[in-house]
């Protein structure tokens, strides 16, 4: 019986190297081919499967041993398809969901999946040692200590990304929910690789926009609440992530009991040829004609329907305000592509200012060898003689300073620099004002004239099928 449990390095090996491969598999996933995003889902979905289904058989286990072997009961309580079809149905639609929220983190939500990875093992492992010396079976031990480990470390998890979120200040204020969703749709892309996907995440990114946006409405009502609705979906995340990493933190020897025979004893035997050719067999059907054609189904049957993007728009301009009134989706990125505009034109006046105030400066600076020339000749030793015996010697050095510094007009060139800017500035602020109040009108258009806005909210890709389809 194993006394510790398994070593850090080893799974910290095996879960860095799927936190990469989920980081590589989310990256750009609206614009990844449909067979990629197959892939990647049953790629997630394994880890998630084989943890659930070795806790499920343990359970099954401790549970036979309260019945006799060859009973009715005995034989229905060991029968496990089931139990192992509900796993893997949960883990497949967990993958999926796991990597549509991947492709929408930033740097601080990976940053707490990076660290969930101690903090899994810390917890695991001072489970595992506290069970050794209650529980009778290793397995049982094992089985526990996940369990354990896959509720404590999300709740750990959670501390630590809340307390991440306040030190960083990632607890983002918006005015609108349009602002909420424009924020977190920066860089998706209509007509990607998978119709699917792309309304997965239109799905997605409303329920996130929707509570970023709710929580910035409650802020007034305690600076706690956006935390508070923050917690709720990052502790699912969080909980799907450790469900993963119990996977890698089972031995594998003791998948052997996942698959063989159900047995109580410590060491599970070896697998027959003909049982791993029977399962095997299984996990190619399943793979091949029953999760790859469902997929493949799901997918065209969106695609066959391309009026569903236009009916999420649709809802979503329902739901998107602005001072009280409604707007075309994709309005606040209109207006937040014209503020970058004017933004561009502020700094490239300020670039220029700066560059004219540096001329002023290295003129300024030029004149003082011509005045330290001056200061130093003897003519000008016995003036300021002169002037300091009259009582005028401040006033006159003042005026000299100012003469020779003054040469070539370096306080003007820094005057008509700060004019041009404000200028420039000024002009720049007007043109963002008409080009906002144009995109205002425009889009309260869509409200005018319903069918035609509905019409080019379709995509290119969705034209082009409808166009197909009545061909």
């Amino acid at each position: 019986m194993d006394k510790s449990p398994l070593a850090f390095g080893p799974f910290a090996g095996k879960a860095l190297a799927w936190l990469a491969v989920g980081y590589l598999a989310s990256w750009r996933l609206a614009e990844q081919p449909f067979g990629l995003i197959v892939f990647s889902v049953f790629l997630f979905a394994v880890p998630v499967a084989l943890a659930g289904a070795y806790s499920s058989t343990v359970n099954q286990v401790r549970t036979l041993s309260h019945f006799k072997e060859g009973g009715w009961a005995h034989r229905i309580v060991s029968r496990r398809l089931l139990g192992a079809l509900l796993w893997l149905i949960w883990a497949l639609l967990t993958a999926f969901f796991m990597l549509l929220q991947f492709s929408t983190y930033s740097g601080l939500e990976w940053l707490a999946l990076v660290i969930a990875v101690p903090v899994f093992w810390v917890a695991y492992s001072l489970s595992y040692r506290f069970l050794f010396s209650e529980a009778k079976r290793p397995y049982v031990v094992t089985s526990f200590a996940v369990a354990w480990a896959r509720w404590l470390c999300p709740l750990a998890l959670l501390v630590i990304y809340l307390g991440l979120v306040c030190a960083v200040g990632n607890a983002q204020s918006y005015g609108s929910l349009a602002e909420a969703l424009a924020a977190r749709r920066v860089g998706m892309i209509e007509g990607g690789g998978s119709a699917l996907v792309e309304v997965a995440l239109r799905l997605i990114t409303f329920a996130d926009g929707s509570k970023a946006y709710l929580a910035s409405q409650f802020k007034a009502y305690g600076q706690n609440i956006p935390l508070v609705l923050m917690a709720g979906g990052a502790f699912v995340v969080f909980f799907n992530a450790t469900a993963t990493f119990s996977c890698f933190a089972i031995r594998a020897r003791e998948y052997r009991r996942l698959f063989g025979p159900l047995t109580d004893v410590d060491v599970p035997p070896l697998l027959r040829g003909g049982r791993v050719a029977l399962i095997s067999a299984l996990v190619t059907f399943v793979t091949l004609f029953i999760y790859l054609p469902l997929f493949g189904q799901v997918e065209e049957a969106i695609r066959r329907h391309p009026e569903a993007i236009a009916v999420i728009k649709t809802v979503e301009r329902k739901v998107e305000q602005i001072d009280k009134d409604y707007f075309n989706p994709g309005t606040i990125e209109k207006i937040q592509t014209a503020k970058a505009v004017l933004l561009g034109k502020i700094n490239v006046s300020k670039a220029t200012l700066e560059g004219q105030v540096d001329r002023a400066f290295a003129l300024m600076e030029g004149n003082v060898d011509g005045y330290l020339d001056w200061y130093y000749s003897l003519p000008a030793e016995y003036m300021r003689l002169a002037k300091l015996l009259m009582g005028q010697i401040e006033g006159y050095m003042e005026e000299t300073l100012s003469e020779y510094l003054g040469k070539g007009d370096p306080s003007g060139e820094i005057e008509r620099g700060i004019k041009g800017a404000l200028a420039t500035q000024q002009g720049a602020m007007d043109e963002y004002q008409r080009t906002v109040k144009g995109i205002l009108v425009l889009s309260l258009s869509f409200l005018r004239d319903p069918p035609a806005s509905f019409s080019r909210n379709v995509s290119p890709r969705s034209e082009a099928t409808r166009q197909g389809n009545a061909r």
